[in-house]
């Protein structure tokens, strides 16, 4: 019996090999076919790819450059100003206090309370998390969020939003240089008075502004900035990924890899996922992607030139019974 349930096992494990086996083979003639057609043709040019390796840029980065004074200064100090909110009887008051809480009778007195009902009341400050080693910033500021009954509509254009992200970008210490061309989107809010007494209306309620990074024109896997600005033209929320850009300390020994390896490695980890020849859409650019070291004390980026592909599963018809399948991306060094 014992052996029976070992052979079992070994001829289930010989099978999972060789299925992993057959699928990392490259075995999609047409998917390689338009891999190949859809990578920028600078990958040939050997010229080109050095260049990739001694970039220019701003040596000064976020990490040595950052100004937490001006970064409290536009996002809000969450060691100064606090916002205290009541709630009593389905009506919101806000009093705008100091770091103190004030008594339970004195806000009472302040908001029209009654002794006999309990006020919620909280106090509501700007949050913040900073990480420079890893390149993270996140700021939050509750009391510059959009809410339907007291907020105005968001009139800003986008040119306007655009250039109130980018100023605050420099003002924290991002290079300026690295700021990349935005991605501007609308958020905008549906609602009515409490009391149900008008009709439900569309407001603009805030501006999402996303930028990119690049190093010598070339785009920055995985470094981006988000922000989002209210309708008094203020940032509300802060996304910051941005670590000091470093290169793999021997990219200036790695010899470039070929076309046809770039391809068959990409094709590898297509049919690694099991959906060879099933991508209505592939793309492909050069980037400078991260790679993660584990130090023994930390954990460090650095940055090798990529190419990033990204391919697209045909998207079934409506009423089809089909579940729609989730793209890929994949990075291939440009070096071995």
């Amino acid at each position: 019996m014992k052996k029976q349930i070992l052979y079992a096992f070994l001829l289930s494990f010989i099978a999972s090999l060789y299925q992993n086996i057959t699928y990392a083979s490259p075995r999609c003639p047409q998917t390689m076919k338009r891999l190949q057609q859809s990578l920028p043709v600078a990958i040939n040019d050997q010229k080109y790819l050095r260049t990739l390796t001694n970039p220019r840029f701003n040596k000064k980065q976020l990490s040595q450059g950052f100004n937490k004074r001006q970064l409290f200064k536009r996002m809000g100090n969450p060691f100064k100003a606090k916002l205290i909110e009541c709630q009593r009887g389905g009506f919101d008051a806000i009093q705008k206090k100091s770091d103190t809480p004030l008594p339970t009778e004195k806000r009472r007195r302040l908001i029209g309370g009654s002794k006999k009902k309990k006020d919620k009341c909280r106090a509501v400050k700007p949050r913040y998390r900073i990480n420079l080693a890893q390149g993270q910033l996140v700021h939050l500021n509750p009391n510059r969020s959009f809410k339907f009954n007291r907020h105005k509509a968001n009139h800003l254009t986008k040119k306007e939003a655009d250039q109130i992200t980018r100023d605050l970008l420099r003002d924290i210490g991002v290079p300026k240089e690295e700021l990349a061309n935005s991605d501007i989107r609308v958020l905008v809010a549906s609602g009515r008075d409490t009391n149900n007494r008008t009709k439900p209306s569309k407001r603009r309620a805030e501006i999402h502004v996303h930028i990119g990074r690049v190093i010598s024109k070339v785009p920055v896997f995985g470094s981006e900035a988000k922000v989002a600005i209210n309708s008094d033209a203020l940032p509300s929320r802060l996304h910051l990924s941005w670590p000091d850009f470093k290169l793999v300390k021997d990219i200036q020994t790695r010899r470039p890899r070929s076309i046809k390896t770039v391809v068959q490695k990409a094709s590898k980890a297509l049919a690694g996922k099991r959906q060879c020849n099933k991508y209505s859409k592939i793309q492909a650019v050069i980037a400078y992607a991260p790679v993660y070291f584990k130090d023994r004390r930390k954990r460090s980026i650095r940055y090798i030139p990529s190419v990033v592909i990204y391919a697209t599963p045909p998207i079934p018809k409506e009423n089809s019974g089909q579940i729609a399948q989730a793209g890929i991306q994949i990075t291939v060094p440009l070096f071995e």
